[in-house]
């Protein structure tokens, strides 16, 4: 004879196993703007677009920094063009780039840091709000 399944007690929840074995390679542009101090997320829309990621695909951790050097970019140049960035990197390379970064008072250092520091509030989130 057939037994049936329990009923699930909080069907809210996520499953224990995704809870505790979270992935956090691949961030969605909504979390990608928090992590950039709440900046509004269709700018990270258009930023990404620029880089060729597709719209609605989770970005790689690997290209938040490319999208970190685009709003130091913004911070230098308010009104300069994303374009304007891409054409400087494929003449000049990635060290004109760096420039930009520098100017704005960032780093390599401080764009992991801030990975590392959003990771770490999600995984301390309470499960109930």
């Amino acid at each position: 004879m057939f037994r049936r399944k329990p009923k699930d007690p909080l069907p809210h929840l996520p499953p224990v196993s995704t809870v505790d074995i979270e992935d956090f390679t691949q961030f969605t542009r909504r979390e990608i703007a928090e992590m950039f101090g709440n900046i509004d997320p269709s700018i990270v829309s258009k930023d990404c677009a620029v880089l060729g990621i597709k719209p609605y695909e989770k970005v790689p951790k690997s290209d938040i920094w490319s999208l970190y050097v685009m709003q130091c970019f913004r911070r230098v140049k308010p009104f300069g063009h994303r374009k304007e960035l891409v054409d400087l990197c494929l003449t000049q390379g990635d060290e004109a780039a760096l420039v930009y970064v520098q100017l704005a008072g960032g780093s390599r250092e401080d764009c992991d840091l801030l990975i590392e520091n959003f990771i770490a509030q999600k995984q301390t989130k309470p499960l109930i709000a």
